[in-house]
């Protein structure tokens, strides 16, 4: 089950001890206490990792293993984004944000007039969103939160079965529109703008998917059916490809669906992974590779131009979570990309280096003996801790230290624009946003405001802002931290403008 629908009762936070004693033995000889004595119903108790840390064990390395992004390409990838590669190296290492400005002022930077992409990414990468400012409250759980790719809109859904669209230009958060989604049960699971920004498509617990207008304030709801056999009854992933002509779906039956925007109807069903198919999305601007994630561990690589509803087979294997994938991010470059998983990890992939064939019947084989708990009810086993890597695990980096339980919780590479994607960041069930270095694999914000699982997070496009959205009901702004970072945080869009992009 992919965890997306909760019992009647719907209780938050209701944990049982797992029964077997290997979590409590273990837990009384690294720390001498019982278990029980731990209240797991207190949701800001929660944080598995501190618990796990406290108890003697841990769910992230001491030290972050970072042998194989040395000898990968995306090391120099990140790090030529970053300005820290070739001729521009010495125009910024080693300056301040003031001294930068100035360099540019007076036409010294290497890219006269204005600041290459590097300079870009070095002062933006030092300006992450860090305190909390409540900017709406709902009555229900928020699901999903999303920037437009101009960050001019942000759209939440909610468990009200309402899309909120709100105004967030020059910093703004005004509502606009609020849109009643129909034949929706329990809540909406997930949301996709098109790249102009028009059009919003969502899904939950039905057996259509759903696109309407944005901003048109009477526009008319498009209803596209998906199911084939009568089975499949929700699409818990959505996205559009680059030209908006086509949509893509993930589904609980395990399959992936291609919707003909003009024809308004379903092209294509290939059967993907054998539970529930969790995550879709696009490599790049083609629209022709597409990677996908499931409950059954796998990521695919698959490429549109190959695909058959009578002969679907993937390009390839990415082998290494032990536990169903929640979410994809690609980083729009047609190679990496990342993942996040019930194995309380994001892990950082090449498509370059599949994992090999003749690892995959073994480690498939492995995944299935270990897919033994609900991450809806129960907690983290204590095998996940441990495990060895699978066979055939390719990962070029892992990231731990977030919670991935009770729902899909998405992760993302952070703005090219402002910060080169230097960082990775995810929701977690304890409530916090991480923030991890992509080079390091250290936590380098968490952030602390929210009280119950933060599914969604979206940080703007252009500038120091991200907004979360919670099971508390809430939408938080988070902004940079003190007030000299504020102050230049409200002025840094003009300091590195659209302009220099170009």
């Amino acid at each position: 089950m992919s965890g997306e629908q909760d019992e009647q009762d719907d209780p938050d936070w209701g944990f049982d001890v797992i029964d077997g004693g290997d979590w409590s033995s273990e837990f009384e000889s690294a720390s001498g206490s019982d278990v029980s004595e731990f209240d797991l119903e207190d949701p800001g108790n929660l944080d598995w990792a501190s618990f796990l840390e406290e108890a003697g064990l841990s769910l992230r390395p001491k030290v972050c293993d970072t042998s194989r992004l040395q000898d990968s390409g995306f090391r120099q990838v990140a790090l030529r984004r970053l300005g820290r590669v070739g001729h521009r190296y010495g125009d910024v290492t080693g300056r301040t944000v003031p001294q930068l400005v100035s360099r540019r002022e007076h036409g010294l930077c290497q890219r006269n007039p204005g600041f290459s992409p590097g300079h870009r990414a070095s002062i933006g990468s030092r300006f992450i969103p860090n305190v909390p400012n409540l900017q709406a409250k709902y009555g229900f759980k928020a699901f999903c939160g999303q920037y437009s790719r101009d960050g001019n809109v942000f759209l939440t859904a909610c468990q009200d079965q309402r899309i909120r669209v709100y105004d967030t230009r020059r910093g703004s958060f005004r509502l606009k529109r609020t849109i009643q989604a129909p034949n929706i049960e329990w809540s909406i699971l997930d949301t996709a703008l098109s790249s102009d920004g028009r059009y919003v498509v969502y899904s939950g617990w039905s057996d259509s998917i759903y696109v309407c207008e944005v901003l048109k304030k009477e526009g008319s709801v498009h209803q596209l059916p998906f199911s084939h056999d009568g089975f499949a009854s929700c699409v818990f992933s959505l996205t559009f490809s680059h030209d908006d002509s086509e949509i893509m779906g993930a589904a609980n039956d395990g399959c992936l669906y291609v919707f003909d925007r003009r024809r308004q109807e379903r092209t294509l069903c290939i059967h993907s992974h054998s539970n529930d198919a969790n995550a879709v999305t696009f490599a790049d601007a083609s629209s022709q590779i597409l990677f996908s994630g499931g409950d059954d561990g796998l990521l695919k690589v698959w490429d549109r131009r190959m695909l058959s509803e009578e002969n679907p087979r993937e390009v390839g294997i990415l082998l290494g979570h032990f536990d169903g994938i929640t979410h994809i991010h690609s980083r729009g470059d047609n190679r990496f990309l990342i993942s996040n998983s019930k194995d309380q990890t994001i892990k950082l992939w090449d498509i370059r280096k599949l994992s090999p064939a003749a690892t995959v019947k073994p480690s498939i084989s492995k995944l299935r003996s270990m897919h033994r708990w609900d991450y809806r009810w129960q907690r983290t086993p204590s095998d996940r801790v441990t495990a060895p890597r699978l066979p055939g695990d390719t990962a070029v980096m892992t990231y731990a230290g977030h919670v991935v339980l009770r729902t899909l919780i998405r992760c993302y590479f952070s703005p090219d624009f402002t910060t080169g994607q230097r960082f990775i960041y995810s929701g977690s069930a304890n409530g916090d946003i991480f923030v991890y270095d992509v080079l390091t694999g250290e936590v380098a914000a968490r952030l602390k405001g929210h009280r119950s699982c933060v599914r969604d997070v979206s940080w703007h496009p252009y500038s120091p802002r991200m907004l979360s959205v919670s099971w508390d009901c809430t939408v938080c702004r988070w902004e940079c931290g003190t007030d000299d970072d504020e102050k230049f945080a409200d002025a840094l869009p003009s300091l590195i403008t659209r302009g220099d992009a170009h």
